[in-house]
């Protein structure tokens, strides 16, 4: 009787312990791909600003609107504290340790990018400004939450931990996904 109660609690250990493994790729699955889709709506406000591509007052408030709907996902997102699953990603376990600093600087971000598309409607000058207020709010998370870039000894990028594929699927290369296809940051940090 023990013996048989010690299997099953092993085999149930062992199914959990699975289910919670899936749990936590799903976790980083669904962050790497908020970011990307928040990447793909700012990598053409960021060629615009460097002039790069042309400068387009429209692109960059509908841009700019969509970041701030998504924004506000981030918090839920990482939600799920994975710093110990063993999966390499580039998301510093400071994100749990302080995860209501992570939470105010989403919120931030989200209300700089109303704000910036509120300033598209201004003029290139405020427009410009607010681009950067923008891309400081993202710095600044990057900057706390981001470990670096991980490289190889000769220099190439590893493919990330649990790809999703979506920056050259036919959904993100479609018309209406970003503003006029243009791709850019492609890169999953989470």
């Amino acid at each position: 009787m023990i013996r048989t109660t010690t299997i099953i609690a092993l085999l149930m250990s062992i199914s959990l312990t699975g289910w919670a493994d899936e749990r936590t790729e799903k976790a980083i699955e669904a962050r790497q791909g908020l970011l990307l889709v928040m990447a793909q709506y700012f990598g053409p406000i960021v060629a615009m600003a460097k002039g790069e591509i042309p400068f387009d007052a429209v692109a960059i408030e509908r841009n700019a609107g969509k970041i701030a709907v998504l924004a506000p996902m981030l918090p839920d997102v990482f939600s799920r504290d994975t710093s110990d699953s063993g999966i390499e990603t580039e998301a510093k376990a400071d994100i749990w340790a302080d995860y209501d600093d992570f939470t105010a600087k989403a919120a931030t971000t989200a209300e700089r990018a109303e704000a910036l598309a509120a300033a598209a409607t201004q003029g290139r000058g405020a427009t410009m400004k607010a681009i950067g207020a923008l891309g400081g709010s993202c710095k600044s998370c990057h900057d706390d939450y981001r470990q670096k870039k991980i490289t190889y000894s000769d220099g190439a990028e590893p493919a990330p931990s649990i790809g999703l594929g979506l920056a050259d699927s036919p959904v993100a290369l479609g018309a209406g996904f970003l503003s006029d296809g243009f791709l850019d940051h492609r890169r999953s940090w989470i």
